[in-house]
């Protein structure tokens, strides 16, 4: 079964990956097949950058750009992609979580680190910025095109037309997995209702968008 193909301004893959396919290709991508790491990669990394702009987005002058963000996630995960271990046989669940609570993780550790040079100056605790920017990643082009891509923009523009508290519940809720519990204390409401306006607000997003993409939202 070969990859599919990069949506371009003029064409869209014609059929949605189930999820048996993702899971399919992830295995294979584990096993260091470079055509499946690269579907992988494709299938990914929208739902990546459109965390990432979000992240960055509530900076005023935040010195790191989304697309920048995501390949440092990448950078991160690959060499660790052969220690996931799959849950109730699934690896699609798995790797999404990963690759968005590393994501997280790193703008953190990102956010520390430049407060620590504002604090001590430029040549202090850069580490682990200097390891992930000289980690060479045969994803890093690939990244790149998919980032400026069409699709992409349709999903962010999609995101844009949701109300201000559904974007951030699909966030917090399906790429960042907190529980309905610790949201409910957060935002004001009940577990339930928030449950219910979560499904809702992404059957209202992936109603704007290809099936290609939608689907990165299934079985969230």
């Amino acid at each position: 079964m070969n990859p599919a193909p990069l949506p371009t301004p003029n064409s869209h893959p014609p059929v949605a990956p189930s999820g048996e396919e993702t899971t399919h290709f992830v295995r294979r991508a584990l096993l260091g097949d470079l055509a499946s790491l690269d579907w992988v990669v494709r299938q990914f990394s929208p739902l990546l950058l459109m965390h990432a702009r979000n992240r960055v987005g509530r900076l005023r002058s935040p010195g790191i750009e989304p697309e920048d963000l995501v390949q440092r996630v990448w950078a991160i995960t690959l060499p660790k992609l052969a220690q996931l271990q799959p849950r109730d046989n699934r690896y699609t669940p798995v790797l999404r979580s990963y690759l968005h609570t590393t994501l997280k993780q790193d703008f953190m550790n990102w956010l520390r680190a430049s407060a620590r040079r504002r604090a001590h100056g430029a040549g202090a605790e850069v580490d682990q910025e200097r390891a992930i920017e000289q980690s060479s990643s045969p994803t890093t082009g690939l990244v790149t095109r998919i980032c400026r891509s069409e699709a992409v923009e349709a999903l962010w523009e999609a995101l844009q037309s949701l109300s201000e508290s559904d974007r951030e519940l699909i966030v917090r809720r399906g790429l960042e997995e907190e529980s309905y519990e610790d949201l409910a204390v957060a935002l004001g409401a009940d577990a339930a209702t928030l449950r219910v306006r979560f499904h809702r607000a992404i059957l209202r997003l992936k109603g704007h968008l290809h099936p290609e993409i939608s689907a990165s939202f299934d079985e969230m």
